[in-house]
């Protein structure tokens, strides 16, 4: 969300070099929301257990305008999304994640809320997992709430394989109780050029668990 910045910065030297009228200010604001919808970060880890490799983690960091409750105000999402393999059992992905209210002021100063979200689905191009007893709500990092999706057989497996190949790995962010979806395409999001490496090596990622996990069954 650099963006984000670079525009309150210049509101501020703006401001401080002459008086901006209250539209001035506010086309400068709208700029900047329009700018950071959408920008984000993202970074792969391998993930290692007792020196074996046991995993793959994607790091996020994601903006978006929130139009179905926030009237278009900016609401970030951080956490990540993980991939791992139990033996004999399943795959299963774990999402954590927190959320962040942004608000402006004229004097170009931001404020941060968080905020925990309700609930946490993965759309893939099967089916979008999440709707039943295949999550489990967990409390995990401080500040952080985990979702864990966990589903026997390898239709989930392979579903989200699948729309990691077509390049897409799909939030849908449920803010609070009975409000709508909000959604959100980590391999979508935009801001610097090493963002679309991280998503794919994460896919290359999870393939090798693919193939060397699954083969053990």
């Amino acid at each position: 969300m650099r963006t984000l910045f670079v525009a309150l910065l210049l509101l501020a030297a703006t401001s401080s070099a002459r008086a901006l009228s209250d539209r001035e200010i506010a086309d400068i604001i709208e700029a900047a929301k329009q700018s950071a919808d959408g920008q984000g970060a993202l970074k792969f880890t391998r993930v290692t257990r007792g020196g074996q490799f046991d995993g793959c983690e994607l790091q996020f960091s994601g903006g978006m305008r929130d139009w179905r409750s926030q009237n278009g105000e900016l609401v970030r999402f951080t956490g990540s999304v993980s991939s791992f393999y139990e033996r004999g059992k399943h795959f299963f992905v774990l999402v954590k994640l927190v959320g962040e209210d942004l608000r402006f002021n004229s004097k170009a100063h931001i404020s941060q809320a968080r905020f925990v979200p309700h609930h946490v689905s993965i759309r893939t191009q099967g089916a979008t997992y999440g709707q039943g007893g295949d999550v489990q709500k967990l409390q995990c990092e401080a500040g952080y709430t985990c979702w864990m999706f966990a589903t026997p057989g390898w239709n989930f497996a392979k579903d989200y394989a699948n729309s990691l190949a077509e390049g897409s790995l799909e939030l849908l962010i449920t803010r609070a109780r009975g409000s709508m979806d909000l959604s959100l395409d980590l391999a979508k999001l935009k801001e610097s050029q090493d963002t679309a490496p991280h998503f794919w090596e994460f896919v290359s990622c999870y393939s090798e668990l693919l193939r060397k996990f699954g083969a053990q069954d």
